[in-house]
């Protein structure tokens, strides 16, 4: 059963690339420039930034192994360790039938789907060593809960960051021993790697809530297993960082704190928990309506098939990103995006510098204000002047939307055509 589990729960990440074969969400650009780049971090990424994936892939890369070709194993790899660390904590806390609910549980929700379209593939590891981490914690195993929680630390610091609130609450002093071994991946890198996370750590966030879907929605894709895990969650001395953590994750997420909607993916993950054990209790409680459980099972899986077909897509074709891959210009050349995820594909599949609005390190050369005239309905010749700011030879990559929109940014005299949504500003002299 664990493997027929297994089986579906890979299928379902691999539908994805049957039909459409580029990379889902846009953060594999980030990844893809990262790959390139690590170890020499440019400042702008420096922000929060952990390591512990590209401590992991440098080597295979100095190898001679194509950093491209890393993106979707490592995405699918992701999953697949994620899925056994569940199976396995749960198994060793409880028993194994809870443990396969809890895996089945983790195929058909439809929020850690979305975790892996996004492309979160450093957050996802870092729920499963998570996992490890608050299993030893259980079993007051300190060495063993100290390396899962540095690991955690310098593959994902956010994650970290929730770990030790719930260490706060389980076990004080493996709490601070645990962010003291943390903090020690970050001495050199402080003011951009810590201080940026703990400043706004405990205020109701403005605009940082994390880039996932609304917690309305969120809410509503989990409503196929919520009650199960208000059911399930009973105190048990053994469990007690679990319940802890889906306490404090509840509260982080209904509070609306910092990175609120990012969170609600590490509430999620407990909810799975929780969900299992209930589950798992109800089966036991009403073994003669076995055929309830059944028609359960299969709604979950026609749901989540559903799911993957109608949002599996990624965010642009194969042929837009083959453009981008076969773009050559000057080397002195840079790129002007007018989309954040325009941005994160031309830095990992070109090697120019791209400047786009609030996005990476090159956004230096205008203003918020001279940005939104860019897309404002102003005359060409004042988008001209603005043009005329940027570093020379500039290339401008308008996205359908953009084509359709700004048409003057595609119009002779002053912007040449190089490929379909490719345009040369040829007025910069």
């Amino acid at each position: 059963m664990l493997l027929l589990i297994l089986v579906g729960f890979i299928l379902l990440r691999l539908i994805p690339y049957f039909f459409w074969q580029v990379p889902t969400g846009y953060d594999a650009g980030i990844y893809l420039f990262l790959f390139k780049t690590f170890p020499q971090i440019p400042q702008w990424q420096k922000l929060g930034f952990s390591p512990g994936l590209f401590y992991l892939t440098w080597p295979l890369i100095k190898l001679g192994i194509p950093p491209e070709s890393l993106l979707i194993p490592l995405q699918i790899a992701a999953e697949v360790f994620l899925f056994g660390c569940l199976y396995w904590v749960v198994k060793k806390l409880i028993d194994k039938k809870t443990a396969l609910l809890a895996v089945f549980l983790l195929t058909v929700s439809t929020v850690q789907f979305r975790a892996f379209w996004y492309f979160y593939v450093k957050n996802v590891l870092a729920l499963g060593l998570m996992i490890l981490a608050l299993y030893f914690l259980s079993q007051k195993k300190l060495i063993k809960t100290l390396l899962f929680s540095f690991l955690v630390a310098i593959f994902h610091l956010p994650t970290f960051l929730m770990l030790f609130l719930i260490m706060l609450l389980s076990n004080l002093k493996m709490a601070g021993l645990a962010i003291l071994l943390g903090g020690l991946a970050y001495l050199t890198n402080f003011q951009l790697g810590i201080k940026p996370f703990l400043q706004p750590l405990l205020t109701i966030s403005k605009g940082s809530s994390g880039s996932f879907y609304n917690l309305t929605i969120s809410w509503l894709l989990t409503l196929l297993y919520l009650p199960l895990a208000i059911y399930g969650l009973k105190k048990k001395s053994n469990l007690r960082p679990f319940l802890a953590g889906a306490l404090i994750c509840l509260g982080w997420v209904v509070m609306r704190l910092f990175f609120y909607n990012r969170f609600f993916i590490t509430l999620n993950i407990f909810l799975i928990f929780w969900a299992a054990i209930g589950l798992r209790q109800l089966m036991k409680k009403y073994q003669q309506h076995l055929d309830i459980f059944q028609f359960y099972f299969a709604a979950c899986i026609i749901f989540i098939v559903a799911f993957v077909f109608k949002t599996g897509q990624p965010l642009i074709n194969r042929q837009l990103l083959n453009e981008i891959k076969a773009f050559q210009a000057e080397p002195e050349a840079v790129i002007l995006s007018l989309g954040r995820a325009n941005a994160a594909w031309l830095m990992g599949w070109t090697d120019y510098p791209v400047i786009a609005w609030g996005y990476g390190g090159e956004d230096k050369y205008w203003d918020r204000e001279q940005w939104q005239k860019i897309f404002d309905p102003v005359g060409v010749e004042e988008k001209v002047k603005l043009f005329k700011l940027l570093p020379q030879p500039v290339y401008v990559f308008l996205n359908d939307t953009s084509l359709y929109q700004l048409p003057e940014l595609h119009q002779p005299p002053c912007f040449e055509q190089k490929s379909f949504h490719f345009y040369k500003f040829v007025c910069g002299d």
